[in-house]
This record gives C-alpha cells, structure tokens and sequence, in this order.
C-alpha cells in the first residue's frame, strides 16, 4: 500500500481497499472499514469525518456557536443555546440544552399586597424568578387585613380601634380603658373636619383633661391638660386651628407612630393658633393633640380640622385659542400656580385664581396638548407656606384660525408699492407673520417658478408691498399667510387670496428699506432700516439700522404736507435699535421718516393709524 504499481499487473493498491468503497489508506481514506468514508464523500450529520478533511459535521452549525445538532445543539438557530450554555432565570428557554427548564435559578415567592403597607397575605402568594416583587405584590406575608395600609406585622397596636393592628392574633393588647374621652392619643375622637376655608369645629373642656405621656412638648409645672383627635388626610394638606380664652394652647400634629410632625405655639393666651402642615399622605391616618401651656386657669378650648385642597383648571380641559382665559378652581388659597409641560420644557405663572388668557404662557403652541399641573399654594400666619398640588391634567389647544389676506387688500382693490398690507387677525403668542407670494398673470395664471417668502420684521400683522422681492407696478400675486411662535411655525391659510399691484407707485420719493426675506425658513438678519411698529399708534416707533458704519445719524419725520414734525439725532455704529418718542401724538396719516448720514439718504414711510 504506497500508490505504486508494484507487480505490475496495471493495478495499484489492489487489496488494501478494505470497505471497497474505491479509496485505500495510502489514497485518504480515513476509516477503510467505513464504506461511506472517503475522501470527497458527502458529510452528514453524524459526529464523524466523513469526507477525510479532518473536519467532523463541517456547514451544520447554523448559528456558528460551535456546536451542531449531532453535537447536542438543541437548537441551532439560536447562538445562546447549546450544551454548557448559562441558563437563563424565568424564560420558556434550555439554553444549555440539559432537558430542563430554568435548572439551577433560585426561585422567589412573593404575597399580593392590596393596600401598598410592604406585607401581603400569605395564602395568596406567586413563585417568581424575578430577585424583586413586581407590581401589587409584596416580599413579606403575614398581612391579617391587606385592605387597610396601617395593619401589618409591623404596624403598632392602636387602642382606639377594634381590630387586630399588628396580626399577632389579639386586639388591643396592652391598652388601658380611660375615664375621660379623648384625654389619651388611644381614645381620641375621630374628626372628619371640612374643606378650607369652611370650619366646623369641635369644642372640648380642657379642665376635665389630664397630661398624657405622649405629648411632646415641655409645659410649664401644673400645665398640660391636652386633648387628642384624630382624621384621615383627604388631601396632602391640612390646617388646624385651636383657640382657648383662658388658655395658651399648643398644636401638635402626629402620625400613626407617634412621631411628632409639626408643632405650633406661637400666641399667647387667648390667641387663636394655627398650625399649617403640606406633606401627608392621602388615606393615612393622623393624630392632632391640643394642649393648654400655662399655668392660669383652665377652660374651654375649640378645634377645626381644615383639609386644603388642590386646584384643577376650572374651564375644563379645552381651549380654543392661546387667548383664552385659563382658570383655576378656587380653593381658597392665598396664590394659584399653573404649569404646562410639553415633555421637555415647562411654562409657569402664579397669581390669583384668574390668571386670565394663556398669553401667560408665551410658548404654547396652537395643536397642542400640555400635561398641566395646578398649585393651590396657602400661606398663614407663623407658618412655612404649603403647596398642595393638582393634576396633571391633559390640556389641549385648538388649532389656530386661517390667516388670510385682509379683505381691503384683496383684488380687485388695487394697492401701490409703498402701500401697507395686512393679516386678516393678530393671533395671541405669534411673535412674526411669514408671506408667500406666487406671482401670477392677468389671467392669474402662475408664471412664477417658485414663490417668494417674506418675514415681518416685528411682530405686526402688517407689512409693505416694497418688500416683495422684485414687485413692480402692475404684479399681480397669489398670496398666502401663516403665523410663527418663537422657533415653530403654525400652519398656512388652507386657500389663498389675490393681490393687485397698482401701475405705479404713487409716491413722490422712496427708497426701499430691505427687511428679512426667508425661503420659508425661519428669521435671518440680513436687514438695513427699519420703522416698527408700522403703522405706529403715533406716541412712538422704533428706529432700527443694521449695516451702517457712521458716527450719527439725523432723522427727520414729515407729515403728508412736507412740514417737519419730529427731528432727532442717533450716534450708532453697525447696529443700532432706538426708541423714538414723539413730543407731540401724531394724527392718523401717511409721514416720510427721512434718515441723512454722510451725503447719503434713506426714506422711509411711516402709517400712524390702521
């Protein structure tokens, strides 16, 4: 067996192909006991080379982790499954391909808990493989009432109640029966209270009273005498009110522990106290003592429980425009605060229960919804101010109303280039207008390629024809207006009107001022001149000059007969903006604002009145 011929009979290797499967030892093959092993044979699935390339089960691992199915891969499309695979706690998967699921994991069990007090009941329980309790489910069992959240293993035993507290199977262990009602925190009288401001009050003698061990403040020697009470927080504030003509009292607010929460004695005797508290929780129970701290005679003694509720906006959840009035519910709260939320930013204002129209809230948006929150915000005498909080709610903003072209200005009315046109409506919140123009012919066919887009240089619902990139006498345009909020654009007029330009200009000298033009963008800084407002009301404009590179310029103001009614002189240098109050009111009319400046001249039109 050398792949030689070696007895030349034309034969080489003849009878050493064991498995006469045509190859021998000498010719590769690698198993001569195996038929279906030989070099160039078809590889199975099978744990064996079966080809002779030294390679076992080659183009079977379809998820390339190494393993194959003959390889105990039990799964071979999924690269995190085969044999010695770290098995992966509560899923329906045998990543190491043992047989099992879930082999090996620690499993947990977890108790429903109803009332959110950390302790469920034992009976209802789940296994999990998740290291913490999901939602509505608690670590600890043993909970004997899971509806009420002060009664668990851990909770303390109350006195005032008939119920097991503390789930150690015995009710009210340990608890002694006083005489006087109320006298002690395990006997105080259950009191509802009202809703601020509204008081219905309680009076109670301190005279009968004695001093209990609870209380924690220092009264002076032969003082003490206290009452207890108790209430259930409807909100998270509450003010507590306590008066005695011949004592000095003292306010003590407690939770179910006895832990001390807030105290208040800042009167004298005869004054009437109040405590002012904004951090308790809904459905929890509290414990208020009320005490006399000197040593004069003992009297009678009132007490109100006052829960302060929060706020909600008052004119519902919708509002048409950012004009409308917002509301809040009134609480009786000495402030309101409204805050919208758009996920990122947030806008507040506080003041009375009217904060009047959303112009309050200068970023709020047309199409919008806010998550709003509503802050009833108390303060009293003696007291830290208390904030309790309303919502958040969902408000809505309507979509704003089409702009369209003022009908005055439409065709057939003709307007001349140095003319103002305007809006149909000044929207509240819009900071510019934005124009298109799509020139048209008499037959008001579009010639033009692309529309022209002109920004207001200020927040004004009116602009100049002039400002029409190459408008001429005798244009005529499609036009089309849209608002813009800051940075964000509201939507165009769903329909366009026609503008006619008159032959000429009809004006004895301009020169065109160049205010910010855009391609539908939003505002660049590209203008010379500028007169806002325009039209002006005629106590004043501002002056803006962008560009101009001169020690001072003089401006001249002329009414429509040419007569100089205002002068005034500007130091400036690159950019300026001024106010320019006039001494006198101007009439309604047509005036040439006149700008000189080293031999040169810009004039400008100015319209006081609408």
């Amino acid at each position: 067996c050398n792949n030689t011929d070696d007895d030349c009979d034309t034969q080489v290797d003849e009878g050493f192909d064991n498995d006469n499967d045509g190859f021998s030892v000498c010719e590769g093959d690698c198993d001569d006991n195996n038929g279906i092993v030989y070099p160039g044979a078809f590889e199975i699935c099978n744990n064996i080379d079966d080809d002779c390339d030294t390679q076992i089960d080659e183009g079977y691992d379809n998820d390339n982790d190494g393993f194959t199915i003959c390889g105990g891969d039990c799964d071979d499309n999924n690269s995190n499954v085969y044999p010695g695979a770290s098995e992966i706690c509560g899923n329906t998967i045998d990543e190491d391909c043992s047989g099992a699921l879930n082999n090996g994991c620690p499993t947990y069990t977890y108790y429903v808990d109803n009332d959110g007090d950390g302790f469920g009941v034992t009976a209802n329980s789940i296994v999990s493989f998740a290291s913490s309790a999901p939602t509505g489910y608690a670590a600890l069992g043993g909970d004997c009432n899971d509806n009420l959240i002060g009664v668990n293993p851990a909770a303390s035993e109350l006195c005032f109640t008939n119920y097991d507290d503390d789930c150690d199977g015995f009710v009210n262990e340990g608890c002694t029966v006083s005489l006087i009602p109320n006298d002690e925190r395990f006997n105080a009288i259950n009191m509802n209270g009202s809703n601020f401001p509204t008081c219905s009050s309680l009076t109670v003698n301190l005279a009968n009273a004695t001093n209990s061990p609870e209380s924690n403040s220092n009264e002076p020697m032969g003082a003490g005498q206290d009452a207890w009470y108790r209430f259930t927080a409807n909100t998270t504030g509450v003010r507590i009110q306590a008066s005695g003509a011949s004592n000095d009292m003292v306010i003590e607010l407690q939770n179910t522990t006895g832990e001390s929460l807030a105290m208040q004695n800042a009167l004298g005797v005869g004054a009437t106290e109040i405590l002012a508290y904004g951090q308790l929780t809904v459905g929890q129970q509290y414990f208020v003592v009320i005490r006399n701290f000197n040593t004069n005679a003992v009297g009678s003694a009132s007490i109100c429980i006052q829960h302060l509720l929060p706020s909600a906006p008052d004119y519902g959840l919708f509002y048409p425009s950012t004009c409308s009035v917002f509301k809040c519910d009134w609480t009786g709260a000495s402030l309101y605060q409204a805050i919208f939320v758009d996920g990122e930013n947030q806008y507040s204002h506080t003041g009375t229960s009217t904060l009047k129209s959303l112009t309050l809230f200068p970023a709020l948006i047309y199409g919008n919804s806010y998550e709003v929150y509503v802050n009833s915000i108390f303060n009293f005498p003696n007291n830290p101010s208390v904030t309790v909080v309303g919502g958040p709610f969902t408000v809505s903003i309507g979509e704003h109303n089409d702009l369209d072209l003022r009908l005055a200005d439409q065709c057939p009315t003709t307007r001349t280039i140095g003319s103002f046109i305007s809006a149909s409506e000044s929207l509240c919140n819009f900071t510019q207008y934005e124009w298109e123009f799509t020139q048209v012919d008499v037959n008001d066919n579009i010639i033009a390629l692309e529309p022209h887009y002109v920004m207001s240089v200020t927040k004004t619902r009116h602009m100049r024809v002039s400002w029409i990139p190459g408008v001429t006498g005798g244009n005529r345009y499609r036009v089309k207006i849209r608002p813009w909020f800051g940075n964000v654009p509201g939507e165009w007029g769903t329909d366009y009107q026609m503008l006619c330009i008159a032959g000429s200009a009809g004006l004895v000298e301009y020169a065109e001022s160049k205010p910010i033009f855009t391609d539908g963008a939003a505002p660049s800084a590209e203008a010379i001149t500028g007169l806002y407002p325009n039209p002006s009301d005629g106590k004043f404009v501002n002056v803006w000059i962008e560009g101009i590179e001169t020690e001072k310029i003089t401006v001249n103001i002329y009414d429509a007969a040419g007569k100089k009614v205002e002068t005034a002189l500007i130091p400036t240098s690159g950019l300026y903006n001024i106010r320019l109050d006039f001494k006198d009111q101007l009439a309604n009319g047509l005036y040439t604002v006149e700008m000189l400046f080293d031999e040169e001249r810009i004039v400008e039109k100015m319209l006081v009145g609408e």
